[in-house]
């Protein structure tokens, strides 16, 4: 069974309202596996706000997850656009964040093995 969660507010621009209505989906997609958030009464929503709502979804969830298990339902366009401009940034965050962190750990290893290899 799918729920769908409707945010309060027209105006959506709160990390912290983004931050409970996350949680909420979360709890939602444990009990269910799939929710859908209907955005028919909001008018306008801050990059921030979407990036901590749908961002940080996508990056937990992997982008596969998210869009298999969220449905985002009756958002006009500038919304639509916000929200994916928010993942896009995210998700380019994430793979330059762990792209770093795998060339960081390939030239420590480089490090310790030229290290072993003059104590030899």
């Amino acid at each position: 069974m799918n729920c769908a969660l409707t945010p309060e507010h027209t105006d959506l621009s709160s990390r912290r309202l983004a931050t409970e209505l996350r949680a909420n989906v979360l709890a939602e997609l444990r009990r269910s596996g799939c929710v859908s958030i209907d955005l028919s009464r909001v008018q306008s929503i801050s990059e921030s706000y979407a990036d901590e709502l749908f961002g940080m979804l996508a990056v937990g969830l992997g982008i596969a997850g998210f869009v298999q298990q969220v449905k985002i339902l009756h958002a006009d366009k500038h919304v639509l656009r916000v929200i994916a401009h928010a993942l896009k940034e995210r998700l380019e965050k994430e793979r330059g964040s762990a792209a770093r962190a795998q060339i960081q750990a390939l030239v420590a290893a480089k490090h310790a093995q030229r290290l072993q290899h003059r104590h030899c």
